[in-house]
């Protein structure tokens, strides 16, 4: 199902009842939350940036409370503006401009000023690359087809994208499989490798070539041939791994075969380079800058080689001295890339990378310095500090709001050096002047929610226990027993839960808990959850926590043991999350497989459905609710199939209405200011009032005044 489009722009909302949205910001610093710095990409020069007190935000937009903007995403946008995906693949078409392959018939354009934008792009269902012809026509060479660009879109020219093959002929008739490395030759035509039909898994390797005339004709190697180097004419010659072509200016090919040069003549003449070495590592994305010297990739850095196979490092460091989230900007080995998976040469000499980080990095062969030109990386690290100069991993999977108007984010954190532990979790404390500070202690792997009180204790679930980290750092058992699965009412430590999880306070201070049922599987049956789960214990409950740690159940029945099939129990309890307003109303979501939303309005009562997808695929991904009741919804389509985030509001009778970021695809990405703005990934959507959000997206906190 997809969301509805906005059908009007009506600015009324649910009215505030109970705690008013004046009490909410007074609570928050007067609405005096949002830092006006918006990070970016690394700078190496600059010292550190001593933000300014926040300014009033009170006006509708999207603002900046702390941390650093950037990360993968789809965005059109100058600079630092634009957002790209995680892996790109670069090619350079005459006159300077980069093009980028992007999912879902579109190719990423960027101006020697910078800009990006998303043009349309050949209907290819794999990756491609793209090649100019000498009329300077762009041509994407993808899986069993070549395409070329015209006035009226993108036409295929040879192949047939359902059929590969191998056959030489004109147009349509002609059959080629996994193409790769396009280069324009001197007589005119565009030279490429066709790996063979297997995806993957070279079973050919050839040296194929297209004419200006629309001919497909193979100029070295042959169909059936043993995957070895042998030296010879046309389909007598024989490759192990073809990688990259590059033109000569003698008018010849220079083909990298594995770890060797060879050299292959128009007419298909192929022999190996004689003053060429095998070299001591593997290599790819080769820029030439003179006849026998070249830039190459290798693993996270970049180094220069020679024909004669002299090996000398240039950029970067090698991958097994990289942090595994270590990207910056820097001059020689003290810059960090990460993953490069392509490189080409701007007109004015300079390198431009494509890697798994989010930004594109141009190196100064002169200078030797790495600097970010497209795109925002993040720095993956933990730090604190107040607004912009704060810095989060951007793994924030939950967010809560206590009543003294402080966020909590939980923050995880993956480290590859012998010095950082491997994997933990921590909370970060956002406070009302956007200053960030780390709680004391950790919590284990596999938490997924937080919730706190008051008194900026932190709660979340662990087997069938609620532990509680408090701040001191100190961890306890606030409720049940973590091995000890059961059902069982009254201190909160002689209380019994099956799996608890959506933890939530009310404004009195009563923590609300979903205790799903436990699953059994029947001994030497499926191991895996299949449709037919044998027995549930206990859970199918809502149950409450009093300030003073008396546990009782608010609705719903315990399960004891139940026999049978899945889907025969409440749907509503198999719900991951909850949320309470300021009426004591609970509602009850998924944001899994066909999403959901219940509302219990009172003590015993049973869940009644406010909405429910029309589909089995998940629609939104986040949920919150404001204390008068107002539902907020977030949903975010990833750039492999073309990128949007947005957030709607949830009117009575289920209608969603956009209230900020975009549902039109390509527009993943953050983008502060006015309304309706842009949003990449949402984390920890938390609804202040009717008016009023906070959110993580790319590696910050931000703020929504609607």
């Amino acid at each position: 199902m997809k969301f509805p489009q906005n059908k009007s722009q009506k600015s009324s909302f649910v009215r505030l009842d109970g705690l008013s949205r004046r009490v909410f910001l007074s609570a928050l610093g007067g609405g005096a939350l949002v830092l006006t710095g918006c990070g970016g990409g690394s700078d190496s020069d600059g010292g550190e940036v001593v933000p300014a007190p926040p300014p009033a935000v009170q006006d509708p937009g999207i603002f900046l409370l702390a941390g650093q903007l950037g990360g993968a995403g789809l965005l059109e946008g100058k600079g630092a503006e634009a957002r790209l995906p995680t892996r790109n693949y670069l090619s350079i078409a005459p006159g300077g401009a980069v093009y980028i392959p992007i999912n879902g018939g579109r190719l990423a354009k960027v101006g020697q000023d910078a800009q990006l934008s998303l043009v349309p792009g050949p209907p290819a269902g794999s990756e491609y690359q793209i090649a100019a012809d000498a009329q300077g026509r762009l041509h994407a060479f993808a899986w069993a087809c070549i395409y070329r660009q015209s006035d009226t879109g993108w036409i295929p020219i040879a192949g047939n994208p359902s059929e590969a093959g191998y056959a030489d002929g004109d147009g349509a008739s002609a059959r080629m499989g996994c193409v790769a490395s396009p280069v324009l030759g001197a007589d005119g035509s565009l030279y490429f490798i066709d790996k063979g039909t297997v995806s993957g898994m070279p079973e050919d390797m050839m040296v194929r070539k297209l004419t200006s005339g629309g001919q497909i004709v193979t100029v070295a190697g042959r169909q059936g041939l043993p995957l070895e180097r042998r030296d010879g004419q046309g389909s007598e010659a024989g490759f192990v791994d073809l990688i990259q072509l590059l033109g000569q200016p003698d008018g010849s090919l220079l083909a990298l075969d594995r770890r060797h040069f060879r050299s292959i003549t128009l007419d298909g003449q192929v022999h190996t380079m004689s003053n060429a070495n095998e070299l001591r590592t593997n290599v790819s994305n080769l820029v030439q800058t003179s006849a026998t010297s070249f830039y190459a990739l290798e693993g996270s850095r970049v180094v220069q080689l020679g024909l004669d196979g002299s090996f000398t490092p240039f950029v970067g460091i090698p991958d097994a001295h990289l942090d595994l989230w270590d990207v910056n900007d820097g001059v020689g080995e003290d810059a960090r890339l990460q993953r490069p998976s392509s490189m080409v040469q701007l007109p004015d000499g300079d390198l431009l990378i494509g890697e798994d980080s989010n930004a594109l990095r141009r190196i100064n062969l002169q200078t030797r310095k790495v600097s970010s030109w497209v795109g925002a990386n993040v720095d993956r690290i933990s730090v604190d500090g107040v607004g912009s100069n704060a810095r989060f991993t951007g793994a924030m999977s939950s967010m809560s709001v206590n009543a003294k108007g402080h966020i909590f984010v939980l923050e995880s954190y993956w480290g590859s050096r012998p010095d950082v532990e491997a994997y933990h979790q921590v909370v970060r404390k956002v406070g009302s002047d956007g200053a960030v500070t780390t709680l004391p202690g950790k919590l284990p792997e596999g938490v997924t929610q937080i919730a706190a009180d008051g008194n900026d204790n932190i709660f979340y679930a662990s087997g069938c226990a609620i532990m509680q980290l408090k701040a001191d750092g100190s961890l306890v058992v606030f409720a049940g027993d973590i091995e000890e699965k059961g059902y069982a009412d009254g201190s909160a430590l002689q209380a019994r839960f099956a799996s608890p999880r959506g933890l939530s306070f009310d404004q009195a201070g009563n923590l609300w808990v979903i205790d799903a049922p436990a699953y059994e599987y029947e001994r030497g049956g499926v191991a895996l959850p299949s449709p037919r789960v044998l027995r549930l214990w206990y859970g199918q409950t809502l149950r409450r926590i009093t300030p003073d740690g008396s546990v009782t159940t608010y609705a719903g029945t315990p399960g004891q043991v139940l026999e049978r099939p899945f889907p025969d129990y409440s749907p509503a309890w198999q719900l991951w999350n909850s949320k309470v307003d300021s009426q004591g109303r609970v509602y009850l979501y998924s944001s899994s497989g066909r999403a959901a939303v219940y509302r219990i309005d009172g003590q015993g009562a049973e869940p009644s459905k406010l909405w429910r997808s029309e589909s089995d695929v998940s629609t939104f991904d986040q949920m919150a609710v404001s204390p008068s009741g107002q539902i907020f919804v977030s949903s975010t389509q990833p750039d492999f199939v073309g990128g949007s985030s947005a957030i709607y509001a949830m009117e009575p009778g289920g209608d969603l209405r956009l209230v900020a970021g975009s549902e039109a695809l390509g527009n993943l990405g953050v983008r502060l200011g006015t309304l309706p703005g842009r949003l990449n990934w949402v984390y920890g959507l938390t609804a202040l009032d009717d008016r009023t959000l906070v959110l993580a997206s790319e590696g910050a906190v931000l703020r929504v005044n609607l």
